[in-house]
């Protein structure tokens, strides 16, 4: 099956500030940090069932090396990107925004 990618408009924020905010830190680790984002993406685009359900519709794909998890929804052949969140955040925040989905 062949997964659309779509990417929440917060979602996407969430991940390039992510970036932004490694790679201040240190040249290049924002680029690597969206490199496994990349791999972790591929992942579930193979394997979309395969996470922790965080949701009633949604899951949650942890980086390995970051940490962060995305949560996603697919339907059909649409993997939608719900958020990108960092680990020491409350989840509480996040399933309030993707109840919905």
């Amino acid at each position: 099956m062949v997964l659309i990618v779509e990417f929440e408009e917060v979602a996407k924020n969430e991940l390039f500030d992510a970036i932004e905010w490694y790679e201040k830190k240190q040249t290049g680790l924002g680029e690597q940090l969206y490199g496994e984002f990349t791999d972790v993406l591929e992942l579930v685009k193979l394997h979309p069932k395969a996470f922790v359900r965080f949701s009633q519709n949604t899951r949650k794909a942890f980086l390995f090396r970051f940490p962060y998890y995305v949560i996603y929804s697919t339907e059909e052949n649409v993997l939608t990107i719900l958020a990108f969140f960092h680990s020491q955040q409350d989840d509480e925040k996040l399933k309030n925004r993707v109840s919905d989905s």
